[in-house]
């Protein structure tokens, strides 16, 4: 208690104080509490004034006790589910507390006892310095201290007919006895830990095998490992069919067997003991295709097991109509974007009544007519490649020979061409973008004026990069390039070109592939047939097609390893591709000229097949004309008809 500058500090259970300090008569006074008491509130009554001719002692101070909050501190709470309860109330704690404060104060003086109404899950918690009587300050000393209840890991014996059976699990190992039917590990696993039971020491004449072997430990003990033995063991394996692509994964309980492509036949590395169950799933399918298994579950008899089947076949396919262009009754697929998207030509009908084809870009489920550069009536538009930002590129006549459509404008494709960028040219008249990756990297080929008229034609490859055109360059030994055709998105180009000085004799072109990462010279695949256009996939391989045919034979070059796509019918089909993806899949269109049938086709797993045979059933009633490309998703960009009808830009999409 203060008066002015004097103090006083009345003792526990004081019921009066008086200052030491003297006042005189007629002086002023005013008491106020200084400072409260621990877990109480004290007020003054009657504490100000003036000084009589007596001594003041009606100064009344009464003091209250302030409630107190109860709380601790919580050890090893892992998982959800613990309540605890003081009286009437409860307090739920979520998993990984390790703190809790019940939120109702309790007055001093009062009693509380803290205990465990529900135990979490997997553990159990005691409670210590729980009950008591609150002091002033509050209680914070309660100590909640979990640990995790453990369980033991076991299982079924068959068979066991001799000694020298151990098991581990982790340190701990169990020598079982002969004739056992069941187990238990010694040492229990504790709650949410991790087990594993693996045969350390086989038994004497005999081979045991485990399964059901590992898992999490749950809140009740493991008894579903089962241990089978038998006197030998026998191999596990199968047949293989139809696997021409990387990916497949077999298991057998804990084993993982790779299965290479081409692969006829498997046999898993550990045996199987006699009566012991085994069950074969796929635990990864192959690349770009589906395999089943057959046979696939048993109990291992006296002898090896060869009967699982493993049958592998290529995906199927869905047509997405992709329709036309407002009036037109055609449309056709040239070219597919990583992601899908769709370039190609439809038509459109002039102020004659004239049909005219027009680039159009499908996208998001529609298709989009691009027009034409300029004015002139007589202009048409053909689409040559889209990539993943729906940039299109294409041929536009009459105005102009190049186009780019991009941000929905078609443009002028490219704009000042400075002369003299090309060998041999002197003014660069006429441009052809030929395709386009995702990064806007355009190749193909110009065309223009000569200083003296020679042989070689008037073209030139070029690239188009950051906004500027110019020549693609020579091959190695000095080889002009005339035509580029394709680039990749690790912008890998392939052009085609022959010697200017000296000129082979007779003249034939060679597909050449070029980095434009290294800027180096272009390295000199092998010669191809003249109408052939060339193309290179995000894997570096390059599709081209040699001979002067028919019949035209189609190549795929991978490194130094070169592959021959089979015809659909060796006697009356030229083949001719137009797109590869990373995978090694080409698609194109084959004509039997007996017949006068275009057909579209598959090269995959090292078999050409129709397009036709490929589709779902659902599918009915359509004829692939040509497939014009494919990307790395599978996808294929093709032209079809309905019956009888009209040419169709088509998608066909995997169904996995």
């Amino acid at each position: 208690l203060a008066n002015g500058t004097d103090t006083v500090s009345p003792d526990r259970d004081a019921s009066t104080f008086i200052f030491q300090n003297l006042q005189a008569a007629g002086s002023s006074y005013g008491v106020i509490v200084q400072a409260n008491p621990a877990g109480q509130n004290c007020q003054v009554i009657n504490g100000a004034g003036t000084v009589s001719d007596q001594n003041v002692t009606g100064i009344v101070v009464t003091c209250m006790d302030t409630p107190g909050i109860l709380s601790g501190v919580i050890a090893g709470l892992s998982t959800s589910g613990l309540v605890l309860q003081n009286a009437g109330e409860e307090l739920t704690i979520p998993a990984g507390a390790t703190m809790f404060s019940f939120p109702a104060p309790i007055p001093a003086g009062s009693s509380y006892s803290v205990f465990v109404k529900v135990q979490p899950i997997g553990r159990t918690c005691s409670v210590a310095d729980g009950a008591g009587s609150m002091p002033s300050t509050g209680a914070s000393n309660v100590r909640v201290t979990c640990s995790p209840n453990a369980y033991q890991v076991g299982g079924t014996i068959a068979n066991l007919l001799d000694a020298g059976l151990r098991l581990r699990n982790g340190s701990d190992v169990l020598a079982v006895q002969a004739g056992s039917t069941t187990f238990a590990m010694p040492l229990p696993v504790a709650y949410g830990g991790s087990y594993s039971i693996k045969i350390e020491a086989q038994p004497n004449g005999q081979v045991c095998s485990v399964a059901n072997s590992s898992g999490t430990m749950g809140a009740a003990n493991v008894t579903s490992v089962q241990i089978a033995c038998a006197s030998n063991a026998y191999t596990l394996g199968g047949t293989v069919s139809d696997l021409n692509t990387d990916g497949l994964v077999l298991r057998n309980g804990s084993e993982l067997l790779p299965v290479v492509p081409g692969s006829t036949s498997f046999v898993f590395g550990n045996p199987v003991a006699f009566g012991g169950t085994y069950a074969v799933t796929i635990e990864s399918q192959p690349n770009r295709h589906t395999c089943t298994l057959a046979n696939a579950n048993g109990t291992m008899p006296g002898k090896n097991v060869a009967s699982v089947e493993v049958t592998c076949s290529a995906y199927k396919y869905r047509l997405i109509d992709l329709g036309t262009l407002p009036g037109c009754a055609y449309s056709r697929a040239t070219a597919l974007s990583s992601d899908g998207k769709v370039a190609g030509n439809s038509c459109t009908q002039d102020a004659q009544g004239t049909w005219r084809s027009r680039a159009f870009l499908y996208a998001n489920g529609k298709m989009q007519g691009l027009g034409v550069i300029g004015t002139n009536p007589t202009s048409e538009s053909s689409a040559t490649g889209v990539n993943s930002a729906a940039v299109v590129i294409g041929d536009s006549t009459g105005d102009s020979e190049g186009f780019i459509f991009r941000n929905g404008m078609m443009e002028r494709f490219p704009v000042g061409v400075p002369p003299n960028a090309f060998p041999g040219l002197t003014v660069v008249t006429k441009v052809y973008p030929a395709a386009i990756n995702d990064e806007g990297v355009v190749v193909g080929t110009v065309g223009g004026l000569e200083a003296e008229s020679e042989w070689p034609p008037l073209d030139r490859a070029f690239v188009y990069q950051s906004g500027a055109l110019r020549y693609l360059g020579n091959a190695v030994g000095g080889m002009t390039m005339f035509y580029a055709h394709s680039v990749n998105q690790h912008g890998q180009v392939v052009a085609r070109g022959d010697f200017i000085s000296p000129s082979p004799s007779p003249y034939f072109p060679y597909v050449t592939l070029f980095d434009l990462g290294s800027n180096a010279q272009g390295a000199i695949l092998a010669g191809i047939m003249p109408a052939c256009a060339p193309r290179v996939s995000n894997a570096g391989a390059v599709l081209m097609c040699v001979g002067k045919g028919p019949p035209i034979e189609s190549w795929i070059m991978s490194g130094a390893t070169q592959t021959v796509i089979p015809p659909l019918d060796p006697d009356a089909y030229v083949t001719t591709g137009h797109g590869i993806n990373r995978w090694g899949e080409v698609v194109g269109y084959a004509y039997r000229f007996d017949l006068g049938i275009p057909a579209g086709f598959i090269y995959r797993a090292g078999k050409t097949l129709p397009l036709d045979d490929v589709l779902d059933a659902s599918v009915d009633g359509w004829h692939i004309v040509d497939a014009a490309d494919i990307n790395d998703d599978g996808l294929i960009a093709a032209t079809a008809k309905f019956k009888a009808g009209q040419e169709r830009a088509v998608l066909l999409v995997p169904i996995r």
